[in-house]
């Protein structure tokens, strides 16, 4: 699997996709004939660099990692539509309309929005990409955190665990993105955490179809759930701007209910 996984990775440099995907769907295959999801978590390493890659690496794959069987399941909605639902639920929270005024945020100081704020060391296009999409994976794993446990990140055990981790590392060397997010799915390899990551693998696949334009409206949105906006962007722009993918996600998502993406 990891052979596989690193051919992958290979191919998606070299721009040769449709090989890459052939690759990647022949390795969901033997995840599934080994046991599956819960079988691969024994293998930590390999399972974080499976996702690692699924979410970073990898471009709008017909079967996600995350995805739970590569058959048509009816509890498992189509990816555009579970992205939406969960965007959706981030908009409609006081946090992002900014009437939560007894939240506890974390401020400029937290360690990881401080990696987040950071520039891609590899500043070629690929490398620029692929930072963006920590970015986001990371953003989104933060909000699925805090909507799961119905509690502000600061007092949420993993979060803590993880800034724990980054600020250790972060003392002999800078810390980037694409470290930070690897360090979020080695530490959620847990029973009781295990499915934000599978979500995750879903709702980041997804959101790699969307035009740039679109996939910044979905960082901004998350950022504002978060307390870490632009301050000198208005929160109505950033709904507005929501609204509007929303009905075109919702009328592409219509438009295709017999596709492939079940």
């Amino acid at each position: 699997m990891l052979a596989v996984a690193l051919l992958t990775n290979l191919q998606e440099y070299r721009g040769e996709t449709s090989v890459a995907v052939r690759h990647w769907q022949g390795l969901k295959s033997m995840v599934e004939v080994s046991g599956g999801l819960h079988c691969l978590r024994i293998w930590d390493e390999l399972h974080n660099f499976l996702f690692w890659i699924d979410v970073l690496i990898c471009n709008a794959l017909s079967v996600r990692l995350g995805q739970i069987s590569s058959h048509k399941n009816l509890d498992q909605p189509p990816g555009t539509y579970e992205l939406h639902t969960f965007l959706t639920e981030v908009s409609q929270q006081p946090s992002t309309l900014g009437t939560d005024t007894g939240d506890v945020r974390d401020g400029c100081f937290s360690p990881l929005f401080q990696v987040l704020q950071r520039s891609s060391p590899d500043q070629s296009i690929r490398g620029l990409g692929k930072s963006s999409r920590g970015k986001l994976a990371c953003l989104m794993y933060i909000t699925l955190l805090e909507l799961h446990f119905h509690n502000p990140r600061a007092k949420i055990p993993i979060y803590q665990a993880i800034e724990a981790e980054i600020s250790r590392r972060g003392r002999d060397r800078i810390i980037h993105t694409l470290e930070l997010f690897y360090v979020i799915l080695s530490m959620s390899n847990l029973d009781s955490l295990c499915h934000l990551i599978y979500k995750l693998s879903r709702v980041m696949n997804a959101a790699k179809r969307l035009e740039r334009v679109d996939y910044s409206t979905c960082a901004r949105l998350l950022s504002a759930f978060l307390g870490h906006r632009n301050p000198f962007e208005d929160i109505g722009e950033i709904l507005g701007d929501w609204q509007d993918l929303s009905s075109r996600m919702m009328a592409s998502y219509d438009s295709s209910l017999l596709s492939k993406d079940w």
